[in-house]
């Protein structure tokens, strides 16, 4: 089952909230995973910090955040969601940005405007 399915699947059967703690790489994902839940989100934010040090400006290309989905996609099963800021700029960009998030295994992309 691919990860978006399996995203639905949990959705349309759970009865309760579903509690998703935001990370930003494998060792984060990894303690999530080891501490029953059930899905896990990359935060923009806290993975700029971890990667430029700084706040989250928008510096960070959608390249680094296609190699953090493959990254902590190809060590847990758990269903990663992605907070892709506003898109990486134009609506085709976005379009093309959340098509490769998908493929590196991403299971939801979140768009903020």
């Amino acid at each position: 089952m691919n990860a978006g399915k399996k995203l639905r699947t949990m959705l349309e059967k759970s009865t309760e909230p579903l509690i998703v703690p935001e990370l930003y790489d494998c060792a984060s994902a990894k303690a999530a995973e080891m501490n029953g839940f059930q899905a896990i989100m990359v935060s923009s934010g806290d993975l700029a910090c971890s990667l430029t040090g700084i706040p989250d400006l928008q510096l960070l290309t959608l390249d680094e955040f296609v190699a953090v989905t493959d990254r902590i996609t190809n060590m847990t099963d758990m269903p990663l969601i992605i907070d892709a800021d506003e898109g990486f700029g134009r609506p085709l960009n976005t379009y093309y940005g959340c098509q490769r998030l998908v493929k590196a295994g991403a299971a939801g992309v979140l768009v903020t405007d």
